[in-house]
C-alpha cells in the first residue's frame, strides 16, 4: 500500500519527541504537521468499520518496521477522540 505519511515524515516526528514515546504522540505530531497527508492516509481507510484506529494501527505497524525504535510495554494515553486508549510504547534506540 501507498502512503501519504512518508518514512521521511514519521522519522521527523520521533525525532521531536523524547527518548520515551508512544504511538500516540507520533500521531499526534503528524496531524499537527502534515494534516493533508494525514487526512488522506485516513481516507484511504474510510470502508473500514472505524477508519481511524484502522488507520492508527497501519501507523503503529510502520511503526514497528522502523530500525529507529524499538517496542517497550503497551500502555494507556489519550486518543484523538479524546479517551484513554493502550497502544505501543517505544523508546528510540538511535535518532532518525
Amino acid at each position: 500500500m501507498s502512503y501519504a505519511i512518508t518514512d521521511r515524515m514519521l522519522e521527523e516526528a520521533i525525532g521531536s519527541l523524547p527518548e520515551e514515546l508512544d504511538s500516540h504522540d507520533v500521531i499526534f505530531h503528524v496531524m499537527r504537521h502534515h494534516p493533508r497527508e494525514y487526512t488522506m492516509d485516513l481516507y484511504s481507510h474510510v470502508s473500514a468499520q472505524d477508519p481511524i484506529t484502522t488507520c492508527h494501527a497501519a501507523i503503529g505497524k510502520r511503526l514497528a518496521g522502523m530500525d529507529v525504535l524499538e517496542k517497550t510495554s503497551r500502555q494507556s494515553s489519550t486518543t484523538v477522540r479524546r479517551t484513554l486508549g493502550e497502544n505501543q510504547g517505544w523508546h528510540k534506540v538511535r535518532r532518525p
